[in-house]
């Protein structure tokens, strides 16, 4: 929902390519493990790409998904999160030469779902973010 709304506000002339990264499955707690699904469909080669991310936890994920963008030939690598919880980050954002980091907020250590955020896979489709309460997710062994 956030990509959504953010790129409705881009006057710019742009291409869009939804790539699948994940670290969590239905757990909650990443495996440190992130594995790109999905390839690329468009050539990035010299071109500046934008990675629109709901949140950013521990780096996992989105350090994958840099490397694999400036592994494509990307000019640079930007990011734009809408929440950053920096307080459970493993791995430092390191972004290439030219790029730049945009953060909407930073956010707690709290499990949050909806607009587009799910805890497996459910209330993703929330039309505000939330707390989830730790006794829908306790029961989940990591």
């Amino acid at each position: 929902m956030f990509a959504a709304d953010l790129v409705r506000k881009i006057s710019l002339p742009i291409s869009i390519e939804f790539i699948r990264v994940q670290s969590y499955g239905n757990r909650t707690e990443s495996s440190g493990v992130a594995v790109i699904s999905t390839e690329l469909q468009i050539d990035i080669i010299d071109k500046h790409v934008l990675v629109i991310e709901d949140i950013i936890d521990t780096g996992t994920t989105l350090s994958r998904l840099v490397s694999y963008l400036k592994e494509k030939g990307a000019a640079s690598v930007s990011v734009c999160a809408l929440l950053d919880k920096v307080l459970r980050r493993k791995i430092p954002l390191q972004l290439p030469p030219g790029s730049r980091f945009y953060r909407g907020f930073e956010c707690p250590d709290d499990f949050v779902v909806g607009y587009g955020m799910d805890f497996a896979e459910e209330y993703r489709n929330l039309p505000y973010i939330g707390l989830l309460k730790p006794a829908k997710y306790s029961a989940v062994s990591d």
